[in-house]
């Protein structure tokens, strides 16, 4: 979907919460938004949903998420001997 300036949009904070922010300016597949008057964000056009519900549906809770589809720092009990 494409946003337009002054639009309202929602986005997926750290798979757990959605937040609420303004469209500022839109480079390329890029937007500059905005969450409070002195802070704002580049962020990929994927990440943004128009509406709040549809942003819910991409939290993931912190139980579901599997050994297998974790990255980054494994601990040696990770694995079996």
């Amino acid at each position: 979907m494409i946003f337009n300036e002054g639009d309202i949009a929602y986005f997926v904070e750290h798979c757990q919460s959605v937040r609420t922010v303004q469209i500022v300016k839109r480079e390329g597949d890029m937007y500059l938004v905005k969450i409070s008057p002195k802070t704002g964000f580049m962020i990929r056009h994927t990440k943004l949903y128009p509406t709040k519900e549809e942003a819910e549906k991409h939290i993931i809770p912190l139980g579901n998420i599997d050994k297998e589809r974790r990255r980054g720092y494994r601990s040696p009990y990770d694995y079996e001997f």
